[in-house]
């Protein structure tokens, strides 16, 4: 059996009641957006990037770029979700003129 790191790191594609949901494994962000790309979710799914509970905020935080959102973009999503002052967000304002752009939203909670 395949040992698989399970982070706070999970793609929802909502479709009225159901969703389908993928989870971060060893590959990291940039593997499961590849492995989650959906036509028939095309712009319905979010990417939601929080903390692990017992994950050492001093040291290791979620990280976002404009990578990862170039990256959602070509997967569907229409946005990315951040646990507010608990991420590194880098890039912040190309990564806010692109979601503008592209009309996709960055939120943080």
């Amino acid at each position: 059996m395949k040992k698989v790191i399970v982070a706070v790191l999970v793609m929802l594609f909502w479709c009225n009641v159901a969703f389908a949901g993928c989870i971060e494994g060893k590959g990291g962000t940039q593997k499961m957006l590849k492995r989650c790309k959906s036509k028939k979710f095309k712009n319905q799914g979010v990417l939601v990037k929080f903390p692990k509970k017992k994950q050492d905020l001093r040291i290791d935080l979620p990280t976002v770029g404009f990578k990862t959102l170039i990256q959602c973009k070509s997967a569907g999503l229409k946005g990315i979700v951040l646990k507010s002052k608990q991420n590194v967000f880098l890039e912040r304002k190309k990564c806010i003129n692109f979601a503008n752009k592209k009309k996709m939203f960055i939120i943080a909670k």
